[in-house]
């Protein structure tokens, strides 16, 4: 998961899993399951855009109103990934300056959640939900991001907030960045237009490390 560093930006520090095959084809972390026989993998789905959104798209986009004052999202809907889901509690940063990301286990480990030391949705700057994808603790049970990978430019997310309102957004890219590239800047963006990103782990679990060596992230932009 991202982190900041000691200058003070985000970087991705990535998770690790033990994986395991489960009857789901596709996507994300991985799968966990700590047994005696080798466990199977679970294979990630790959984005579909290699290259992220331009800066001329995301600097064309401008809301028809005023930025929405600041409310946390609640649940997230993703027709095309048959995501209808809450949120987890919003998470920010530990004092050591990594995310204080979800636990594997308890009630709500498979739950997205709200990165809430960026912007909320709407207001200026990228909105971040993070999410796993799988879980430490056995075979079947996969996050609500498992499938992020298979979303496509044009697909549509909506967010409910606390507020009671709800924003529309429509994917514009899905890439895949290697571990040591993630663009901190570009994800967490704390100005410009409004901007949602949904982030998850994905590509290849690398065996010798235990992490898998990329993230997926998409990038939506508003719409009506």
């Amino acid at each position: 998961m991202p982190r900041l560093d000691e200058r003070g930006e985000v970087r991705l520090e990535i998770r690790l899993w033990w994986v395991v095959a489960v009857e789901l084809v596709a996507a994300g972390f991985g799968l966990a399951l700590l047994q005696t026989t080798t466990p199977q993998f679970v294979h990630a789905p790959i984005p579909h855009v290699s290259h992220p959104p331009s800066p001329q798209l995301l600097q064309s986009v401008r809301a028809a109103t005023p930025p929405p004052a600041r409310s946390a999202p609640v649940s997230i809907s993703v027709p095309a990934l048959g995501i209808v889901s809450g949120l987890g509690p919003p998470r920010g940063l530990n004092r050591d300056g990594t995310i204080d990301d979800a636990p594997l286990a308890g009630p709500t480990w498979s739950l997205p959640w709200w990165y809430d030391a960026g912007a909320s949705p709407g207001q200026p700057g990228s909105a971040v939900l993070l999410g796993h994808v799988d879980s430490s603790i056995g075979a079947g049970h996969l996050g609500v991001f498992f499938r992020l990978g298979d979303l496509a430019p044009g697909d549509k997310i909506a967010l409910t907030l606390a507020d009671g309102s709800l924003t529309r957004w429509t994917a514009v890219s899905n890439v895949l960045y290697p571990d040591g590239r993630f663009p901190n800047a570009l994800v967490y963006s704390q100005s410009g237009p409004p901007t949602l990103r949904l982030v998850t782990c994905g590509g290849s679990f690398n065996w010798q490390t235990h992490h898998y060596e990329s993230a997926v992230v998409v990038t939506a932009v508003e719409s009506s």
